[in-house]
């Protein structure tokens, strides 16, 4: 996949990372972090971000992903906004940033929202929860098993060796539903990149770092919940969260909005990217109105 508008890739060292990241759309205009999920990388967001050119698009490599470098540790998801926060804010110099984010993407998001308080102008969390939220189950009582799977040190790495393809397309077979979408997608991409050893390896780290992640949405639960904006938006077939989403963010933030949307699994900026492009105008028109109120 590659990305129909002009764009340029950078690299940034931050948080002791080297990220790898996209620039696309009008550097004058309002900024959005876009962040990806698993098992992708920033191309993830290359059907989506043409819809969004009017803006000035920041979509990183998640670290141990894409292009990015492979630190050994630090995978839970507060850890992970803090390279994006420093990446937006010490390394670009960026006063303020919307925030999108998909699968696990949604969660290192909604972490940024908390790192950057007042200077996220709005955070959208697309088909994921906030695991440890307490109105819903992260893994849906074992439906998303491959929760646990990937957990399993060594046997996850063992089984799949050699089977990488036939694992990571039937994440793309069945948490799909409008496939006519999905076969637009050169998944194969993402496939490549997982398959390699080191990659697997990090992307791995993602669930394993779970029990961390439970840990810090306690002590957030304490804290003063989001003032900023946010918003929440499941696939309502195959995987999709359906409403989940929203229902997580209530735990968390004041001002929740979101919906479900039709015709549409797991992969939201693939599968409809122009229903979720027109979620997005509205959501950030909302945002900017509250802010002149």
């Amino acid at each position: 996949m590659t990305y129909s508008i002009k764009h340029e890739g950078f690299f940034a060292e931050v948080n002791g990372v080297k990220l790898h990241y996209i620039r696309a759309g009008e550097a004058t205009k309002e900024p959005i972090l876009l962040v990806h999920g698993w098992p992708e990388t920033h191309e993830a967001w290359s059907t989506l971000a043409p819809y969004l050119a009017d803006h000035d698009l920041i979509i990183p490599d998640l670290r141990g992903l894409g292009q990015s470098s492979i630190p050994r540790e630090g995978y839970d998801k507060k850890t992970i906004a803090e390279d994006l926060v420093q990446l937006v804010r010490d390394h670009l110099k960026l006063p303020a940033v919307y925030v999108v984010g998909h699968d696990w993407g949604g969660v290192v998001a909604f972490y940024v929202a908390v790192k950057l308080a007042e200077k996220c102008l709005g955070m959208a969390m697309l088909d994921v929860t906030v695991p440890g939220s307490p109105s819903v189950n992260f893994s849906q009582s074992g439906k998303r098993w491959h929760h646990n799977f990937n957990q399993s040190k060594g046997l996850a790495e063992t089984l799949i060796a050699g089977n990488e393809r036939a694992y990571f397309q039937w994440f793309f077979d069945n948490f799909t539903h409008n496939h006519t979408a999905m076969k637009k997608i050169d998944t194969e991409r993402y496939i490549e990149s997982y398959s390699k050893p080191e990659r697997w390896k990090a992307s791995l780290e993602y669930y394993r770092s779970i029990p961390i992640d439970l840990e810090n949405a306690q002590a957030q639960l304490r804290e003063p919940k989001l003032t900023c904006p946010v918003l929440g938006l499941g696939g309502n077939e195959a995987f999709g969260r359906k409403n989940e989403p929203v229902i997580s963010l209530t735990d968390f933030a004041y001002d929740v909005q979101g919906g479900v949307i039709d015709n549409c699994g797991h992969w939201l900026p693939e599968e409809q990217p122009e229903k979720i492009a027109e979620w997005l105008d509205t959501f950030f028109a909302y945002c900017r109105l509250k802010r002149s109120s």
